[in-house]
């Protein structure tokens, strides 16, 4: 079966290559970007790319040994070739990081419960823990400041009087 080749351009954004894509004359559309290429480093971007694809009947493989294309293709699914004459394989996808979770405990103070991050209460919801739903009015600060940022939390903030500005 033979392929149409199409070479990328460096200022090539996403519609031009769409473009190429659906312009060429075989089914089969071999994409060989340029070094150091922005252009299909992107998820969207080779989503994008993905689909025209399929909306046109053609199957497209990259032409690319760039490291950091190799994850992303094959994150996606996406055939990735050498050079020209090799065989295109679907790189492995990169590991997945494993997630650092605190782990909640039946112990856990209110006061505890409020430093912690929203998005690891929520995931203690969403794991079938038990956690407390009541409408409760959180508890009034603490007599010691806590440091965020370098700053304090009692300290003043100046607000800005807009009324002050002049009109334009």
């Amino acid at each position: 079966m033979n392929k149409t080749t199409v070479y990328i351009d460096i200022e090539d954004d996403i519609t031009a290559i769409i473009e190429k894509v659906k312009a060429a004359e075989e089914p089969i559309v071999a994409l060989v970007p340029p070094k150091k290429s922005v252009v299909l480093q992107s998820a969207i971007n080779l989503k994008l790319l993905r689909k025209a694809a399929k909306d046109n009947a053609k199957k497209f493989v990259l032409i690319s040994s760039d490291p950091a294309l190799l994850p992303l293709a094959g994150s996606l699914k996406i055939h990735v070739a050498r050079n020209l004459n090799s065989l295109p394989a679907i790189p492995d996808a990169p590991a997945e990081t494993a997630d650092t979770e605190v782990q909640l405990s039946e112990d856990l103070e209110a006061e505890e419960l409020q430093e912690l991050p929203v998005g690891i209460l929520d995931k203690s919801v969403a794991s079938g823990t038990e956690a407390d739903t009541s409408a409760q009015p959180p508890k009034a600060a603490s007599a010691k400041p806590k440091k965020i940022l370098g700053g304090k939390l009692g300290k003043k903030l100046a607000i800005p009087n807009f009324d002050r500005f002049p009109p334009n």
